[in-house]
C-alpha cells in the first residue's frame, strides 16, 4: 500500500502532461469496463429453455405469441428469434441470409467500447514511458544547472520519472485482462447464438413443411 501512495505521489509532484493523459486513459478505461460489464449483465438469458418455448409455439403455428416472447426482455437470442419468427415466410435461402445479418447485427453489440479498452492497453505504457524520459530529461538538466548534485539528487529525479512508467503499467495491465476477458465473452456468445439460431431456423422450417408458417408469410 504504502509503495502505491509513493508512485502516486511521485507522478502528482510530476504534474504535467503525463499526469493528465494516464488520468484521462484510466477514467476512460473504468468507464468502458463498467458499460461492459453492465450490458452483459443485462443480456444474460437461459437460451436452451427459450429455445425449447419457442421452438414448441413455432411448431403449434403459434408464432405471434413467439414473437410476443421476444419481446419480454432485451438479449442477442430473443433479437435474432424475433427476426427470423417475423421472416418466416421467405425460403430458405434468404431466411438463412437474414439470420446470418441479424447475428452480425447483434454481435456487434458485443464489440461495443472493447476497442477502446484495448487501445487504453497499449497506449498507457508508452504514456508512462513518455513521462519517465521527461522526467529524466528534466532531472539532468537540474543537475546540470545546479551548483553541486550528489547521488541522492540524481536517484530523487530518476525515482520520480519511473513512475510515471510504473504508473501506465498499473493501468494497462488490468486493461489488458479486461479487454482478453470481453474478447472472450464475445467469441462464446457467438458460439452459443449462432447455435441458438441455426436450431430456431430448424424449427421454422420443420413448422413451414406441416404448414404451420407466418399468417401474413412473413413479409413485414
Amino acid at each position: 500500500m504504502n509503495e502505491l501512495t509513493q508512485i502516486f505521489s511521485a507522478i502528482l509532484k510530476g504534474g504535467g502532461t503525463t499526469t493528465v493523459l494516464l488520468g484521462l486513459c484510466s477514467a476512460v478505461f473504468v468507464g468502458a469496463v463498467i458499460e461492459r460489464l453492465v450490458f452483459l449483465a443485462r443480456g444474460r438469458a437461459d437460451s436452451d429453455a427459450l429455445l425449447s418455448e419457442l421452438s414448441g409455439m413455432i411448431s403449434d403455428g403459434r408464432l405471434d405469441e413467439a414473437e410476443k416472447k421476444c419481446k419480454e426482455a432485451d438479449d442477442v437470442f430473443r433479437s435474432c428469434a424475433a427476426a427470423l419468427i417475423s421472416r418466416s415466410g421467405l425460403d430458405r435461402e434468404d431466411l438463412e441470409a437474414a439470420a446470418e445479418a441479424t447475428l452480425e447485427r447483434e454481435m456487434a453489440k458485443f464489440e461495443r467500447n472493447v476497442p477502446i479498452i484495448g487501445t487504453t492497453a497499449v497506449i498507457a505504457p508508452f504514456i508512462g514511458l513518455m513521462g519517465t524520459v521527461i522526467g529524466i530529461m528534466t532531472a539532468f538538466a537540474d543537475i546540470a544547472s545546479a551548483a553541486s548534485a550528489g547521488p541522492a539528487v540524481v536517484a530523487k529525479g530518476v525515482s520520480e520519472a519511473l513512475a510515471a512508467t510504473a504508473a501506465g503499467l498499473m493501468i494497462a495491465i488490468p486493461a489488458s485482462i479486461m479487454f482478453n476477458y470481453f474478447k472472450a465473452k464475445t467469441r462464446e456468445k457467438r458460439v452459443e447464438a449462432a447455435f441458438f439460431t441455426s436450431r430456431l431456423l430448424e424449427a421454422i422450417f420443420t413448422a413451414k413443411k406441416a404448414g404451420k408458417g407466418h399468417p401474413d408469410g412473413g413479409k413485414k
